[in-house]
């Protein structure tokens, strides 16, 4: 419980620190763009079968609202909120929620480069009971609850963005438990994105 609570305390250190530097509000923003993309938990890290072999390609739908503040012609951040949309696997349904900012920076109009931090809420349910799940050479059972259980994770993120006029094409990297070598995992997602200026809903 402890350790929720760094994670959180953290990240709305840095989001309320991101906004107060540049006293922000909702007209400073030029932007909002809706992400439609897919979520990649893990590639090529977690074991999927006893024979060994780890997981592959996903294409797990996620969607996300995030907005633009520019601090110059040329960089800015940009907080977002996000959903990857719900996943049933082995009797469990799982969701994940996130909660984002990124500095970003262009170094040329159609390529934006992206550095941030995320809370990720993982949020598992089930019908309860047990089940057998691969575990190295043999297999384990695991007791599925019957409630929801959720967990937090806070990520460091990297980010590329190919951007052609309204649209634009982003690629990015989410590093879990980026401190332990050991633990560490990486997720990533790929989305099209579609810019509209907030002075449109007006």
């Amino acid at each position: 419980m402890l350790r929720v609570k760094k994670i959180i305390s953290t990240t709305l250190l840095i989001l309320s620190l991101s906004f107060n530097t540049y006293a922000l509000s909702l007209k400073d923003f030029s932007h909002a763009h809706l992400q439609v993309g897919t979520w990649q938990e893990n590639y090529q890290q977690v074991q999927a079968t006893n024979s060994g072999d780890t997981n592959g390609l996903g294409l797990d739908p996620y969607i996300s609202l995030a907005l633009s503040y520019p601090l110059s012609t040329i960089n800015g951040v940009s907080p977002e909120l996000g959903w990857v949309l719900p996943r049933r696997s082995d009797k469990i349904t799982k969701n994940i929620f996130f909660l984002r900012s990124d500095y970003y920076y262009l170094p040329y109009r159609f390529l934006k480069l992206r550095l941030g931090l995320s809370l990720m809420i993982n949020s598992s349910s089930s019908d309860g009971g047990e089940e057998s799940l691969p575990n190295g050479d043999s297999t384990e059972v695991y007791f599925l609850p019957e409630e929801r259980r959720n967990s937090y994770n806070q990520t460091i993120d990297l980010g590329v963005e190919y951007i052609k006029d309204q649209f634009s094409l982003k690629l990015q990297s989410y590093i879990f438990r980026w401190r332990n070598e050991q633990k560490r995992m990486i997720s990533h997602t790929l989305s099209f994105n579609y810019y509209f200026p907030l002075e449109d809903l007006k």
